[in-house]
């Protein structure tokens, strides 16, 4: 296995409330086993240097990453306000202050269909 921090030829500026990752493509992954070692790369908005991706060959087989190949993919996102139950009381009743459809159905627990 290797490992290499690859400049991806790009600066990017985003607004204070978003923030951008890196994540593996699945041809490359799947086809070459390439992917984003610390996957989702993440990107902070006031990160100004060019945008790299730590990538990682977890195959045997050698791979040559050339100016322009498609190696990664970037998602832009938005920062959401979110609230976590660290107190308590909120703990123990978070599913009746936060109450979804899923609940606390996890790991498969959607189904496959």
């Amino acid at each position: 296995m290797e490992r290499a921090l690859i400049p991806l030829g790009f600066k990017v500026y985003m607004p204070t409330n978003c923030f951008m990752d890196i994540r593996p493509r699945s041809g490359i992954a799947w086809k070459n086993g390439i992917t984003v070692l610390n996957s989702p790369g993440f990107v902070d908005n006031d990160y100004r240097d060019t945008v790299k991706a730590l990538l990682i060959n977890l195959s045997l087989e050698k791979f040559e990453i050339h100016h322009g190949d498609h190696i990664c993919q970037a998602v832009f996102s938005k920062e959401c306000p979110i609230y976590i139950g660290a107190n308590k009381e909120i703990f123990d009743r978070f599913e009746e202050f936060f109450s979804s459809a899923r609940g606390r159905r996890g790991f498969g627990g959607t189904g496959v269909r």
